[in-house]
């Protein structure tokens, strides 16, 4: 007899919301001191505690949102029964990678401002650069 596994996808998509809260939280509560491995890690971002903490709570609090959408959406489609169809894929893989792409670049345009706002408090001895992000 073979048993053929299929993936249930909305319980992925409120599996990997669940994940994304997880790691978003530390990130929201200013629990996570600067480094290269976890949060919203760019040189500038590493260049200043103050601006890690402010622009990864930031971050954070995107990703807690994103990843309780996720569940919410995850719950309603497994609550709806959605058959497991191309359609229905293609929209649960919408709903993790979108709101990732649209944090990313918030986050990005966030760190911009705090970083030119730094630069006009502290003058540019805060280590600003032409330099990209």
């Amino acid at each position: 007899m073979i048993v053929e596994v299929r993936p249930h996808y909305p319980v992925v998509v409120m599996i990997i919301g669940v994940l994304e809260v997880l790691f978003a939280y530390p990130l929201f509560r200013k629990l996570v001191p600067p480094n290269w491995f976890y949060g919203f890690t760019t040189a500038r971002v590493l260049n200043s505690s103050p601006v890690w903490y402010e622009v990864n709570r930031y971050y954070g609090r995107d990703m807690l949102l994103a990843g309780l959408f996720a569940v919410v959406v995850g719950g309603v489609l497994e609550w709806l029964h959605v058959p497991t169809q191309p359609l229905p894929v293609l929209a649960a893989i919408g709903v993790l990678v979108v709101p990732l792409v649209v944090i990313f670049v918030r986050a990005t345009a966030y760190l911009r401002r705090t970083w030119n706002a730094r630069v006009q408090r502290e003058g540019p001895s805060a280590g600003h650069s032409e330099e990209s992000i």
